[in-house]
Parts: C-alpha cells; structure tokens; sequence
C-alpha cells in the first residue's frame, strides 16, 4: 500500500507544469522589449510635456511685458535705447530680423509684414528696454526682448502719398507715423535637443483719436481733431487678445488648421494673411477652423478681436510653417542575419536619400509574411542602421522611411524579407 502511495505521488509531480530555462529566456526578451517601449513613451511624453511648459511659460512673460506696454501712454511706447539695435547674425535670435544700418525691424521675422522703423529715444522715461533681464522657471533659462516700430496704416495713404496729417489731429504722422508696433520676443533653448525656440507676439497701438477715413484717402478737411489724444493705447481699450495656430505648433501638413482664440469682451473677429487685406467680420469663439494659403513656407494668421460696438480692442499674430511636401526616400536596404536560440537577430542598413536637408530620421516598419499588419520597430541602432529580433520560426518583411520636421513621411525603401 505504501509503494502504490509513493508511486502515485511521483506520478503527480511528474505532471506538474514548470518553466524551463529557455522558456524563461523568452519571457525576460519580451519583458525587455516591452520595457524599452515603455520607457521610449514615457520619454516621448516627458519632452512633449516640458515643451509645452515652456511655451507657456514664454507666453506667460510676452503678456506680462505687452501689459506694462499698455500702461503707457502713446508717446512714451518708445525704445530708452541709447545706442542702435544690433544685427545678430544668428537666425534663431529675434535680433537676425534687425536692420542695424537702416534701423528697422521685421516684426513677424520673414512673414508677409514689411521691416518697419524702429521707435527709439535716448534716455525716455518712462519707456522700454529693448533687452529684459532673463528669467529662468525649471531649468530653462528665457530671454526677453522688445521692440517699438512705426505702422504706416494705408488708409492714409503710403509713401510720397501719405497724408501728413492723415486722422486731423494737428500732429504730423508723415512717413508713415501712423501707429506703433509693440513686439515682444521670448527666446529659450530647449535642454534635451538644444534647440532655440522664440515666441513672438505682437499688438498695434494708436493715439486715441479719430480714425482714417476712407480705404486709400485721408481724413478730410473738415475733420474735428480730437481736443486732448486719450492717454490709453488704442487697440487695447480691453484685455489683450491672443491667437495660436494649431495648438501653437511649429509646423502643420494640412493648409486647414485650427485656431486657438482669446479676448475678453469681443463680440466678433476679422483675419488676414497679409495684415492688410481683412475678411469680413465673423461671430467671436475661442475656436475655429482655418484654411492657409496654399505654397510650403512660414505662414502667418492675424486676428483684429472687435467689441459691440464695432471697435477694434485687440489685435495679435501668429505663424506656423506649413510642409506638405514628403522628403526623399532612403535606399539600398540590406539586412544579415544570425540565430540564437530561440530567436532571430536581424541586423538592417540602408543609405540616406538625396537631398537629405530636410531630414530629421528614419522610421522602420515590419509585417510577419503571413500578415497584412504593418507595425513600426523599436530600433536598436542609429543613423542609418536598426537592429531587431523575432522567433526564429517566423520571417518577417521589412521597408523604412524617411521623415522631416512636420512629420511628412517619404516613400518606401525597396522592401526586404528575413
């Protein structure tokens, strides 16, 4: 009876399920495959995160330096500026769009708006400082800089046409005095790409008194100056307005994007691509759709924010680059391969494409022959290299991409089988 009890036992334990060593292998290679993953998302996440932080942080600042703006009044919106705004030849610094001979400054740095004169008086107080102390929140470190500019608004005509007196107020605003332009640039460079970044924005004010007359004309004879110019920078009777683009992105794929707005009192609001042509007035909303001008290349959006009764009370920017143009396709993909195990190791190359300017990385894909799924590889590997593996028992075809700044991916690379 003992025996048969023993026996039986044995029996027992000999069925009992239990992990072998290759076995386990296998597990502690997904476990690590999926820990790689994971690890790359989170990553991904952490920089999304903090570039978004950082942009509203520079936002942050550019507001609070165009309120301190807005609490001049007109005639102190003036640079304090002893010497001449300097040209800095670096093209991610505001100061690239600075002409230091001829002292003007590209407000929307290479967009559809015209250099304008820079507005600058040695020693005015009070005004502003064309270079702010820097601030830094985290472990981002931001510079500020302000700029003043001279508008010269069409209504009054432009050039050897423009009105010296264009609103009848008894001040000259010949040579296109019309307006000044406040413009505030907030520059940081991002830690984990080093990469600069500027956040620009910009409001337009006026002396208070009577507007332009018609489109192209000047104000006529009889216009009644107003007897004292109000002392509050006009547009800005309100809160400031703001406008973003594609959730303030740097680049878009599409010409319709979708904007972002803001303003406290509007009741509509008007755009333009250019700053001078303007489309007809539509109810305020803090979100619309928007279609750009066709044509790669930085694109800019302007809103004038509008209150009942009709009155501009705000006004910003905003631009984007639109890139619907893929870049070229890599070429020449290899592969070797090696068995270990229970897996496979492939081990892929391919050569750049030409011209490779608008660059920025390649993306592999792979699909088990016995499927139409295509999934993206977690490489190991860089450059022009990406190393894999899979069970040894499956076999696997492979293509890779090249894909720019806006997320536009090329063609497909031939195609490869392991």
């Amino acid at each position: 009876m003992r025996t048969r009890a023993r026996a039986s036992g044995a029996r027992r334990l000999a069925g009992e399920g239990g992990f072998t060593i290759v076995e386990a292998m296998i597990a502690i290679t997904i476990l690590s495959v999926v820990s790689v993953a994971v690890a790359q998302s989170i990553a991904f996440g952490l920089r999304t995160s903090g570039m978004s932080r950082q942009r509203l942080a520079a936002r942050a600042a550019g507001e609070q330096q165009m309120e301190l703006a807005r609490a001049l009044n007109y005639d102190s919106l003036v640079l304090d500026d002893a010497s001449d705004i300097p040209y800095d030849a670096d093209p991610s610094h505001p100061d690239h769009w600075v002409d230091q001979g001829a002292q003007t400054f590209d407000a929307d740095g290479g967009g559809p708006l015209a250099p304008e004169p820079i507005v600058r008086q040695a020693g005015a107080s009070p005004a502003l400082h064309h270079v702010q102390s820097p601030f830094v929140a985290g472990n981002t470190r931001f510079e500020i800089y302000l700029y003043v500019t001279w508008v010269d608004a069409p209504v009054d005509g432009v050039d050897a046409a423009d009105d010296p007196d264009g609103n009848g107020d008894g001040v000259s605003d010949a040579d296109g005095q019309d307006q000044k332009r406040v413009t505030v640039a907030v520059r940081w460079r991002d830690l984990g790409t080093f990469t600069w970044h500027v956040e620009r924005m910009s409001s337009l004010f006026s002396d208070g008194v009577i507007t332009y007359h018609e489109s192209g004309g000047s104000a006529s004879s009889s216009a009644t100056p107003s007897p004292t110019p109000s002392p509050s920078p006009s547009p800005s009777t309100g809160p400031g307005g703001s406008i973003l683009i594609a959730g303030d992105g740097t680049y878009t794929t599409q010409t319709q994007v979708t904007l972002t707005l803001s303003s406290p009192g509007a009741v509509e609001m008007r755009f333009s691509d250019d700053g001078d042509t303007w489309s007809e007035p539509i109810p305020y909303d803090t979100s619309t759709i928007y279609t750009l001008p066709s044509g790669d290349g930085t694109k800019t959006v302007y809103v004038r924010f509008i209150d009942d009764e009709g009155d501009t009370i705000s006004e910003d920017f905003d631009s984007i680059v639109l890139d619907s143009t893929p870049p070229a396709a890599p070429s020449g993909l290899t592969a070797s391969s090696s068995t270990g195990g229970v897996n496979t190791t492939v081990t892929l190359s391919w050569s750049a494409p030409s011209p490779i300017s608008d660059v920025v990385g390649y993306r592999v894909y792979r699909r088990l022959t016995t499927s139409s799924t295509w999934t993206q590889v977690s490489c190991g590997g860089s450059g022009t290299t990406c190393s894999d593996s899979f069970k040894k028992q499956d076999n696997y075809e492979y293509y890779v991409v090249s894909y720019d700044a806006a997320g536009n991916e090329s063609a497909h690379s031939n195609h490869i089988t392991v």
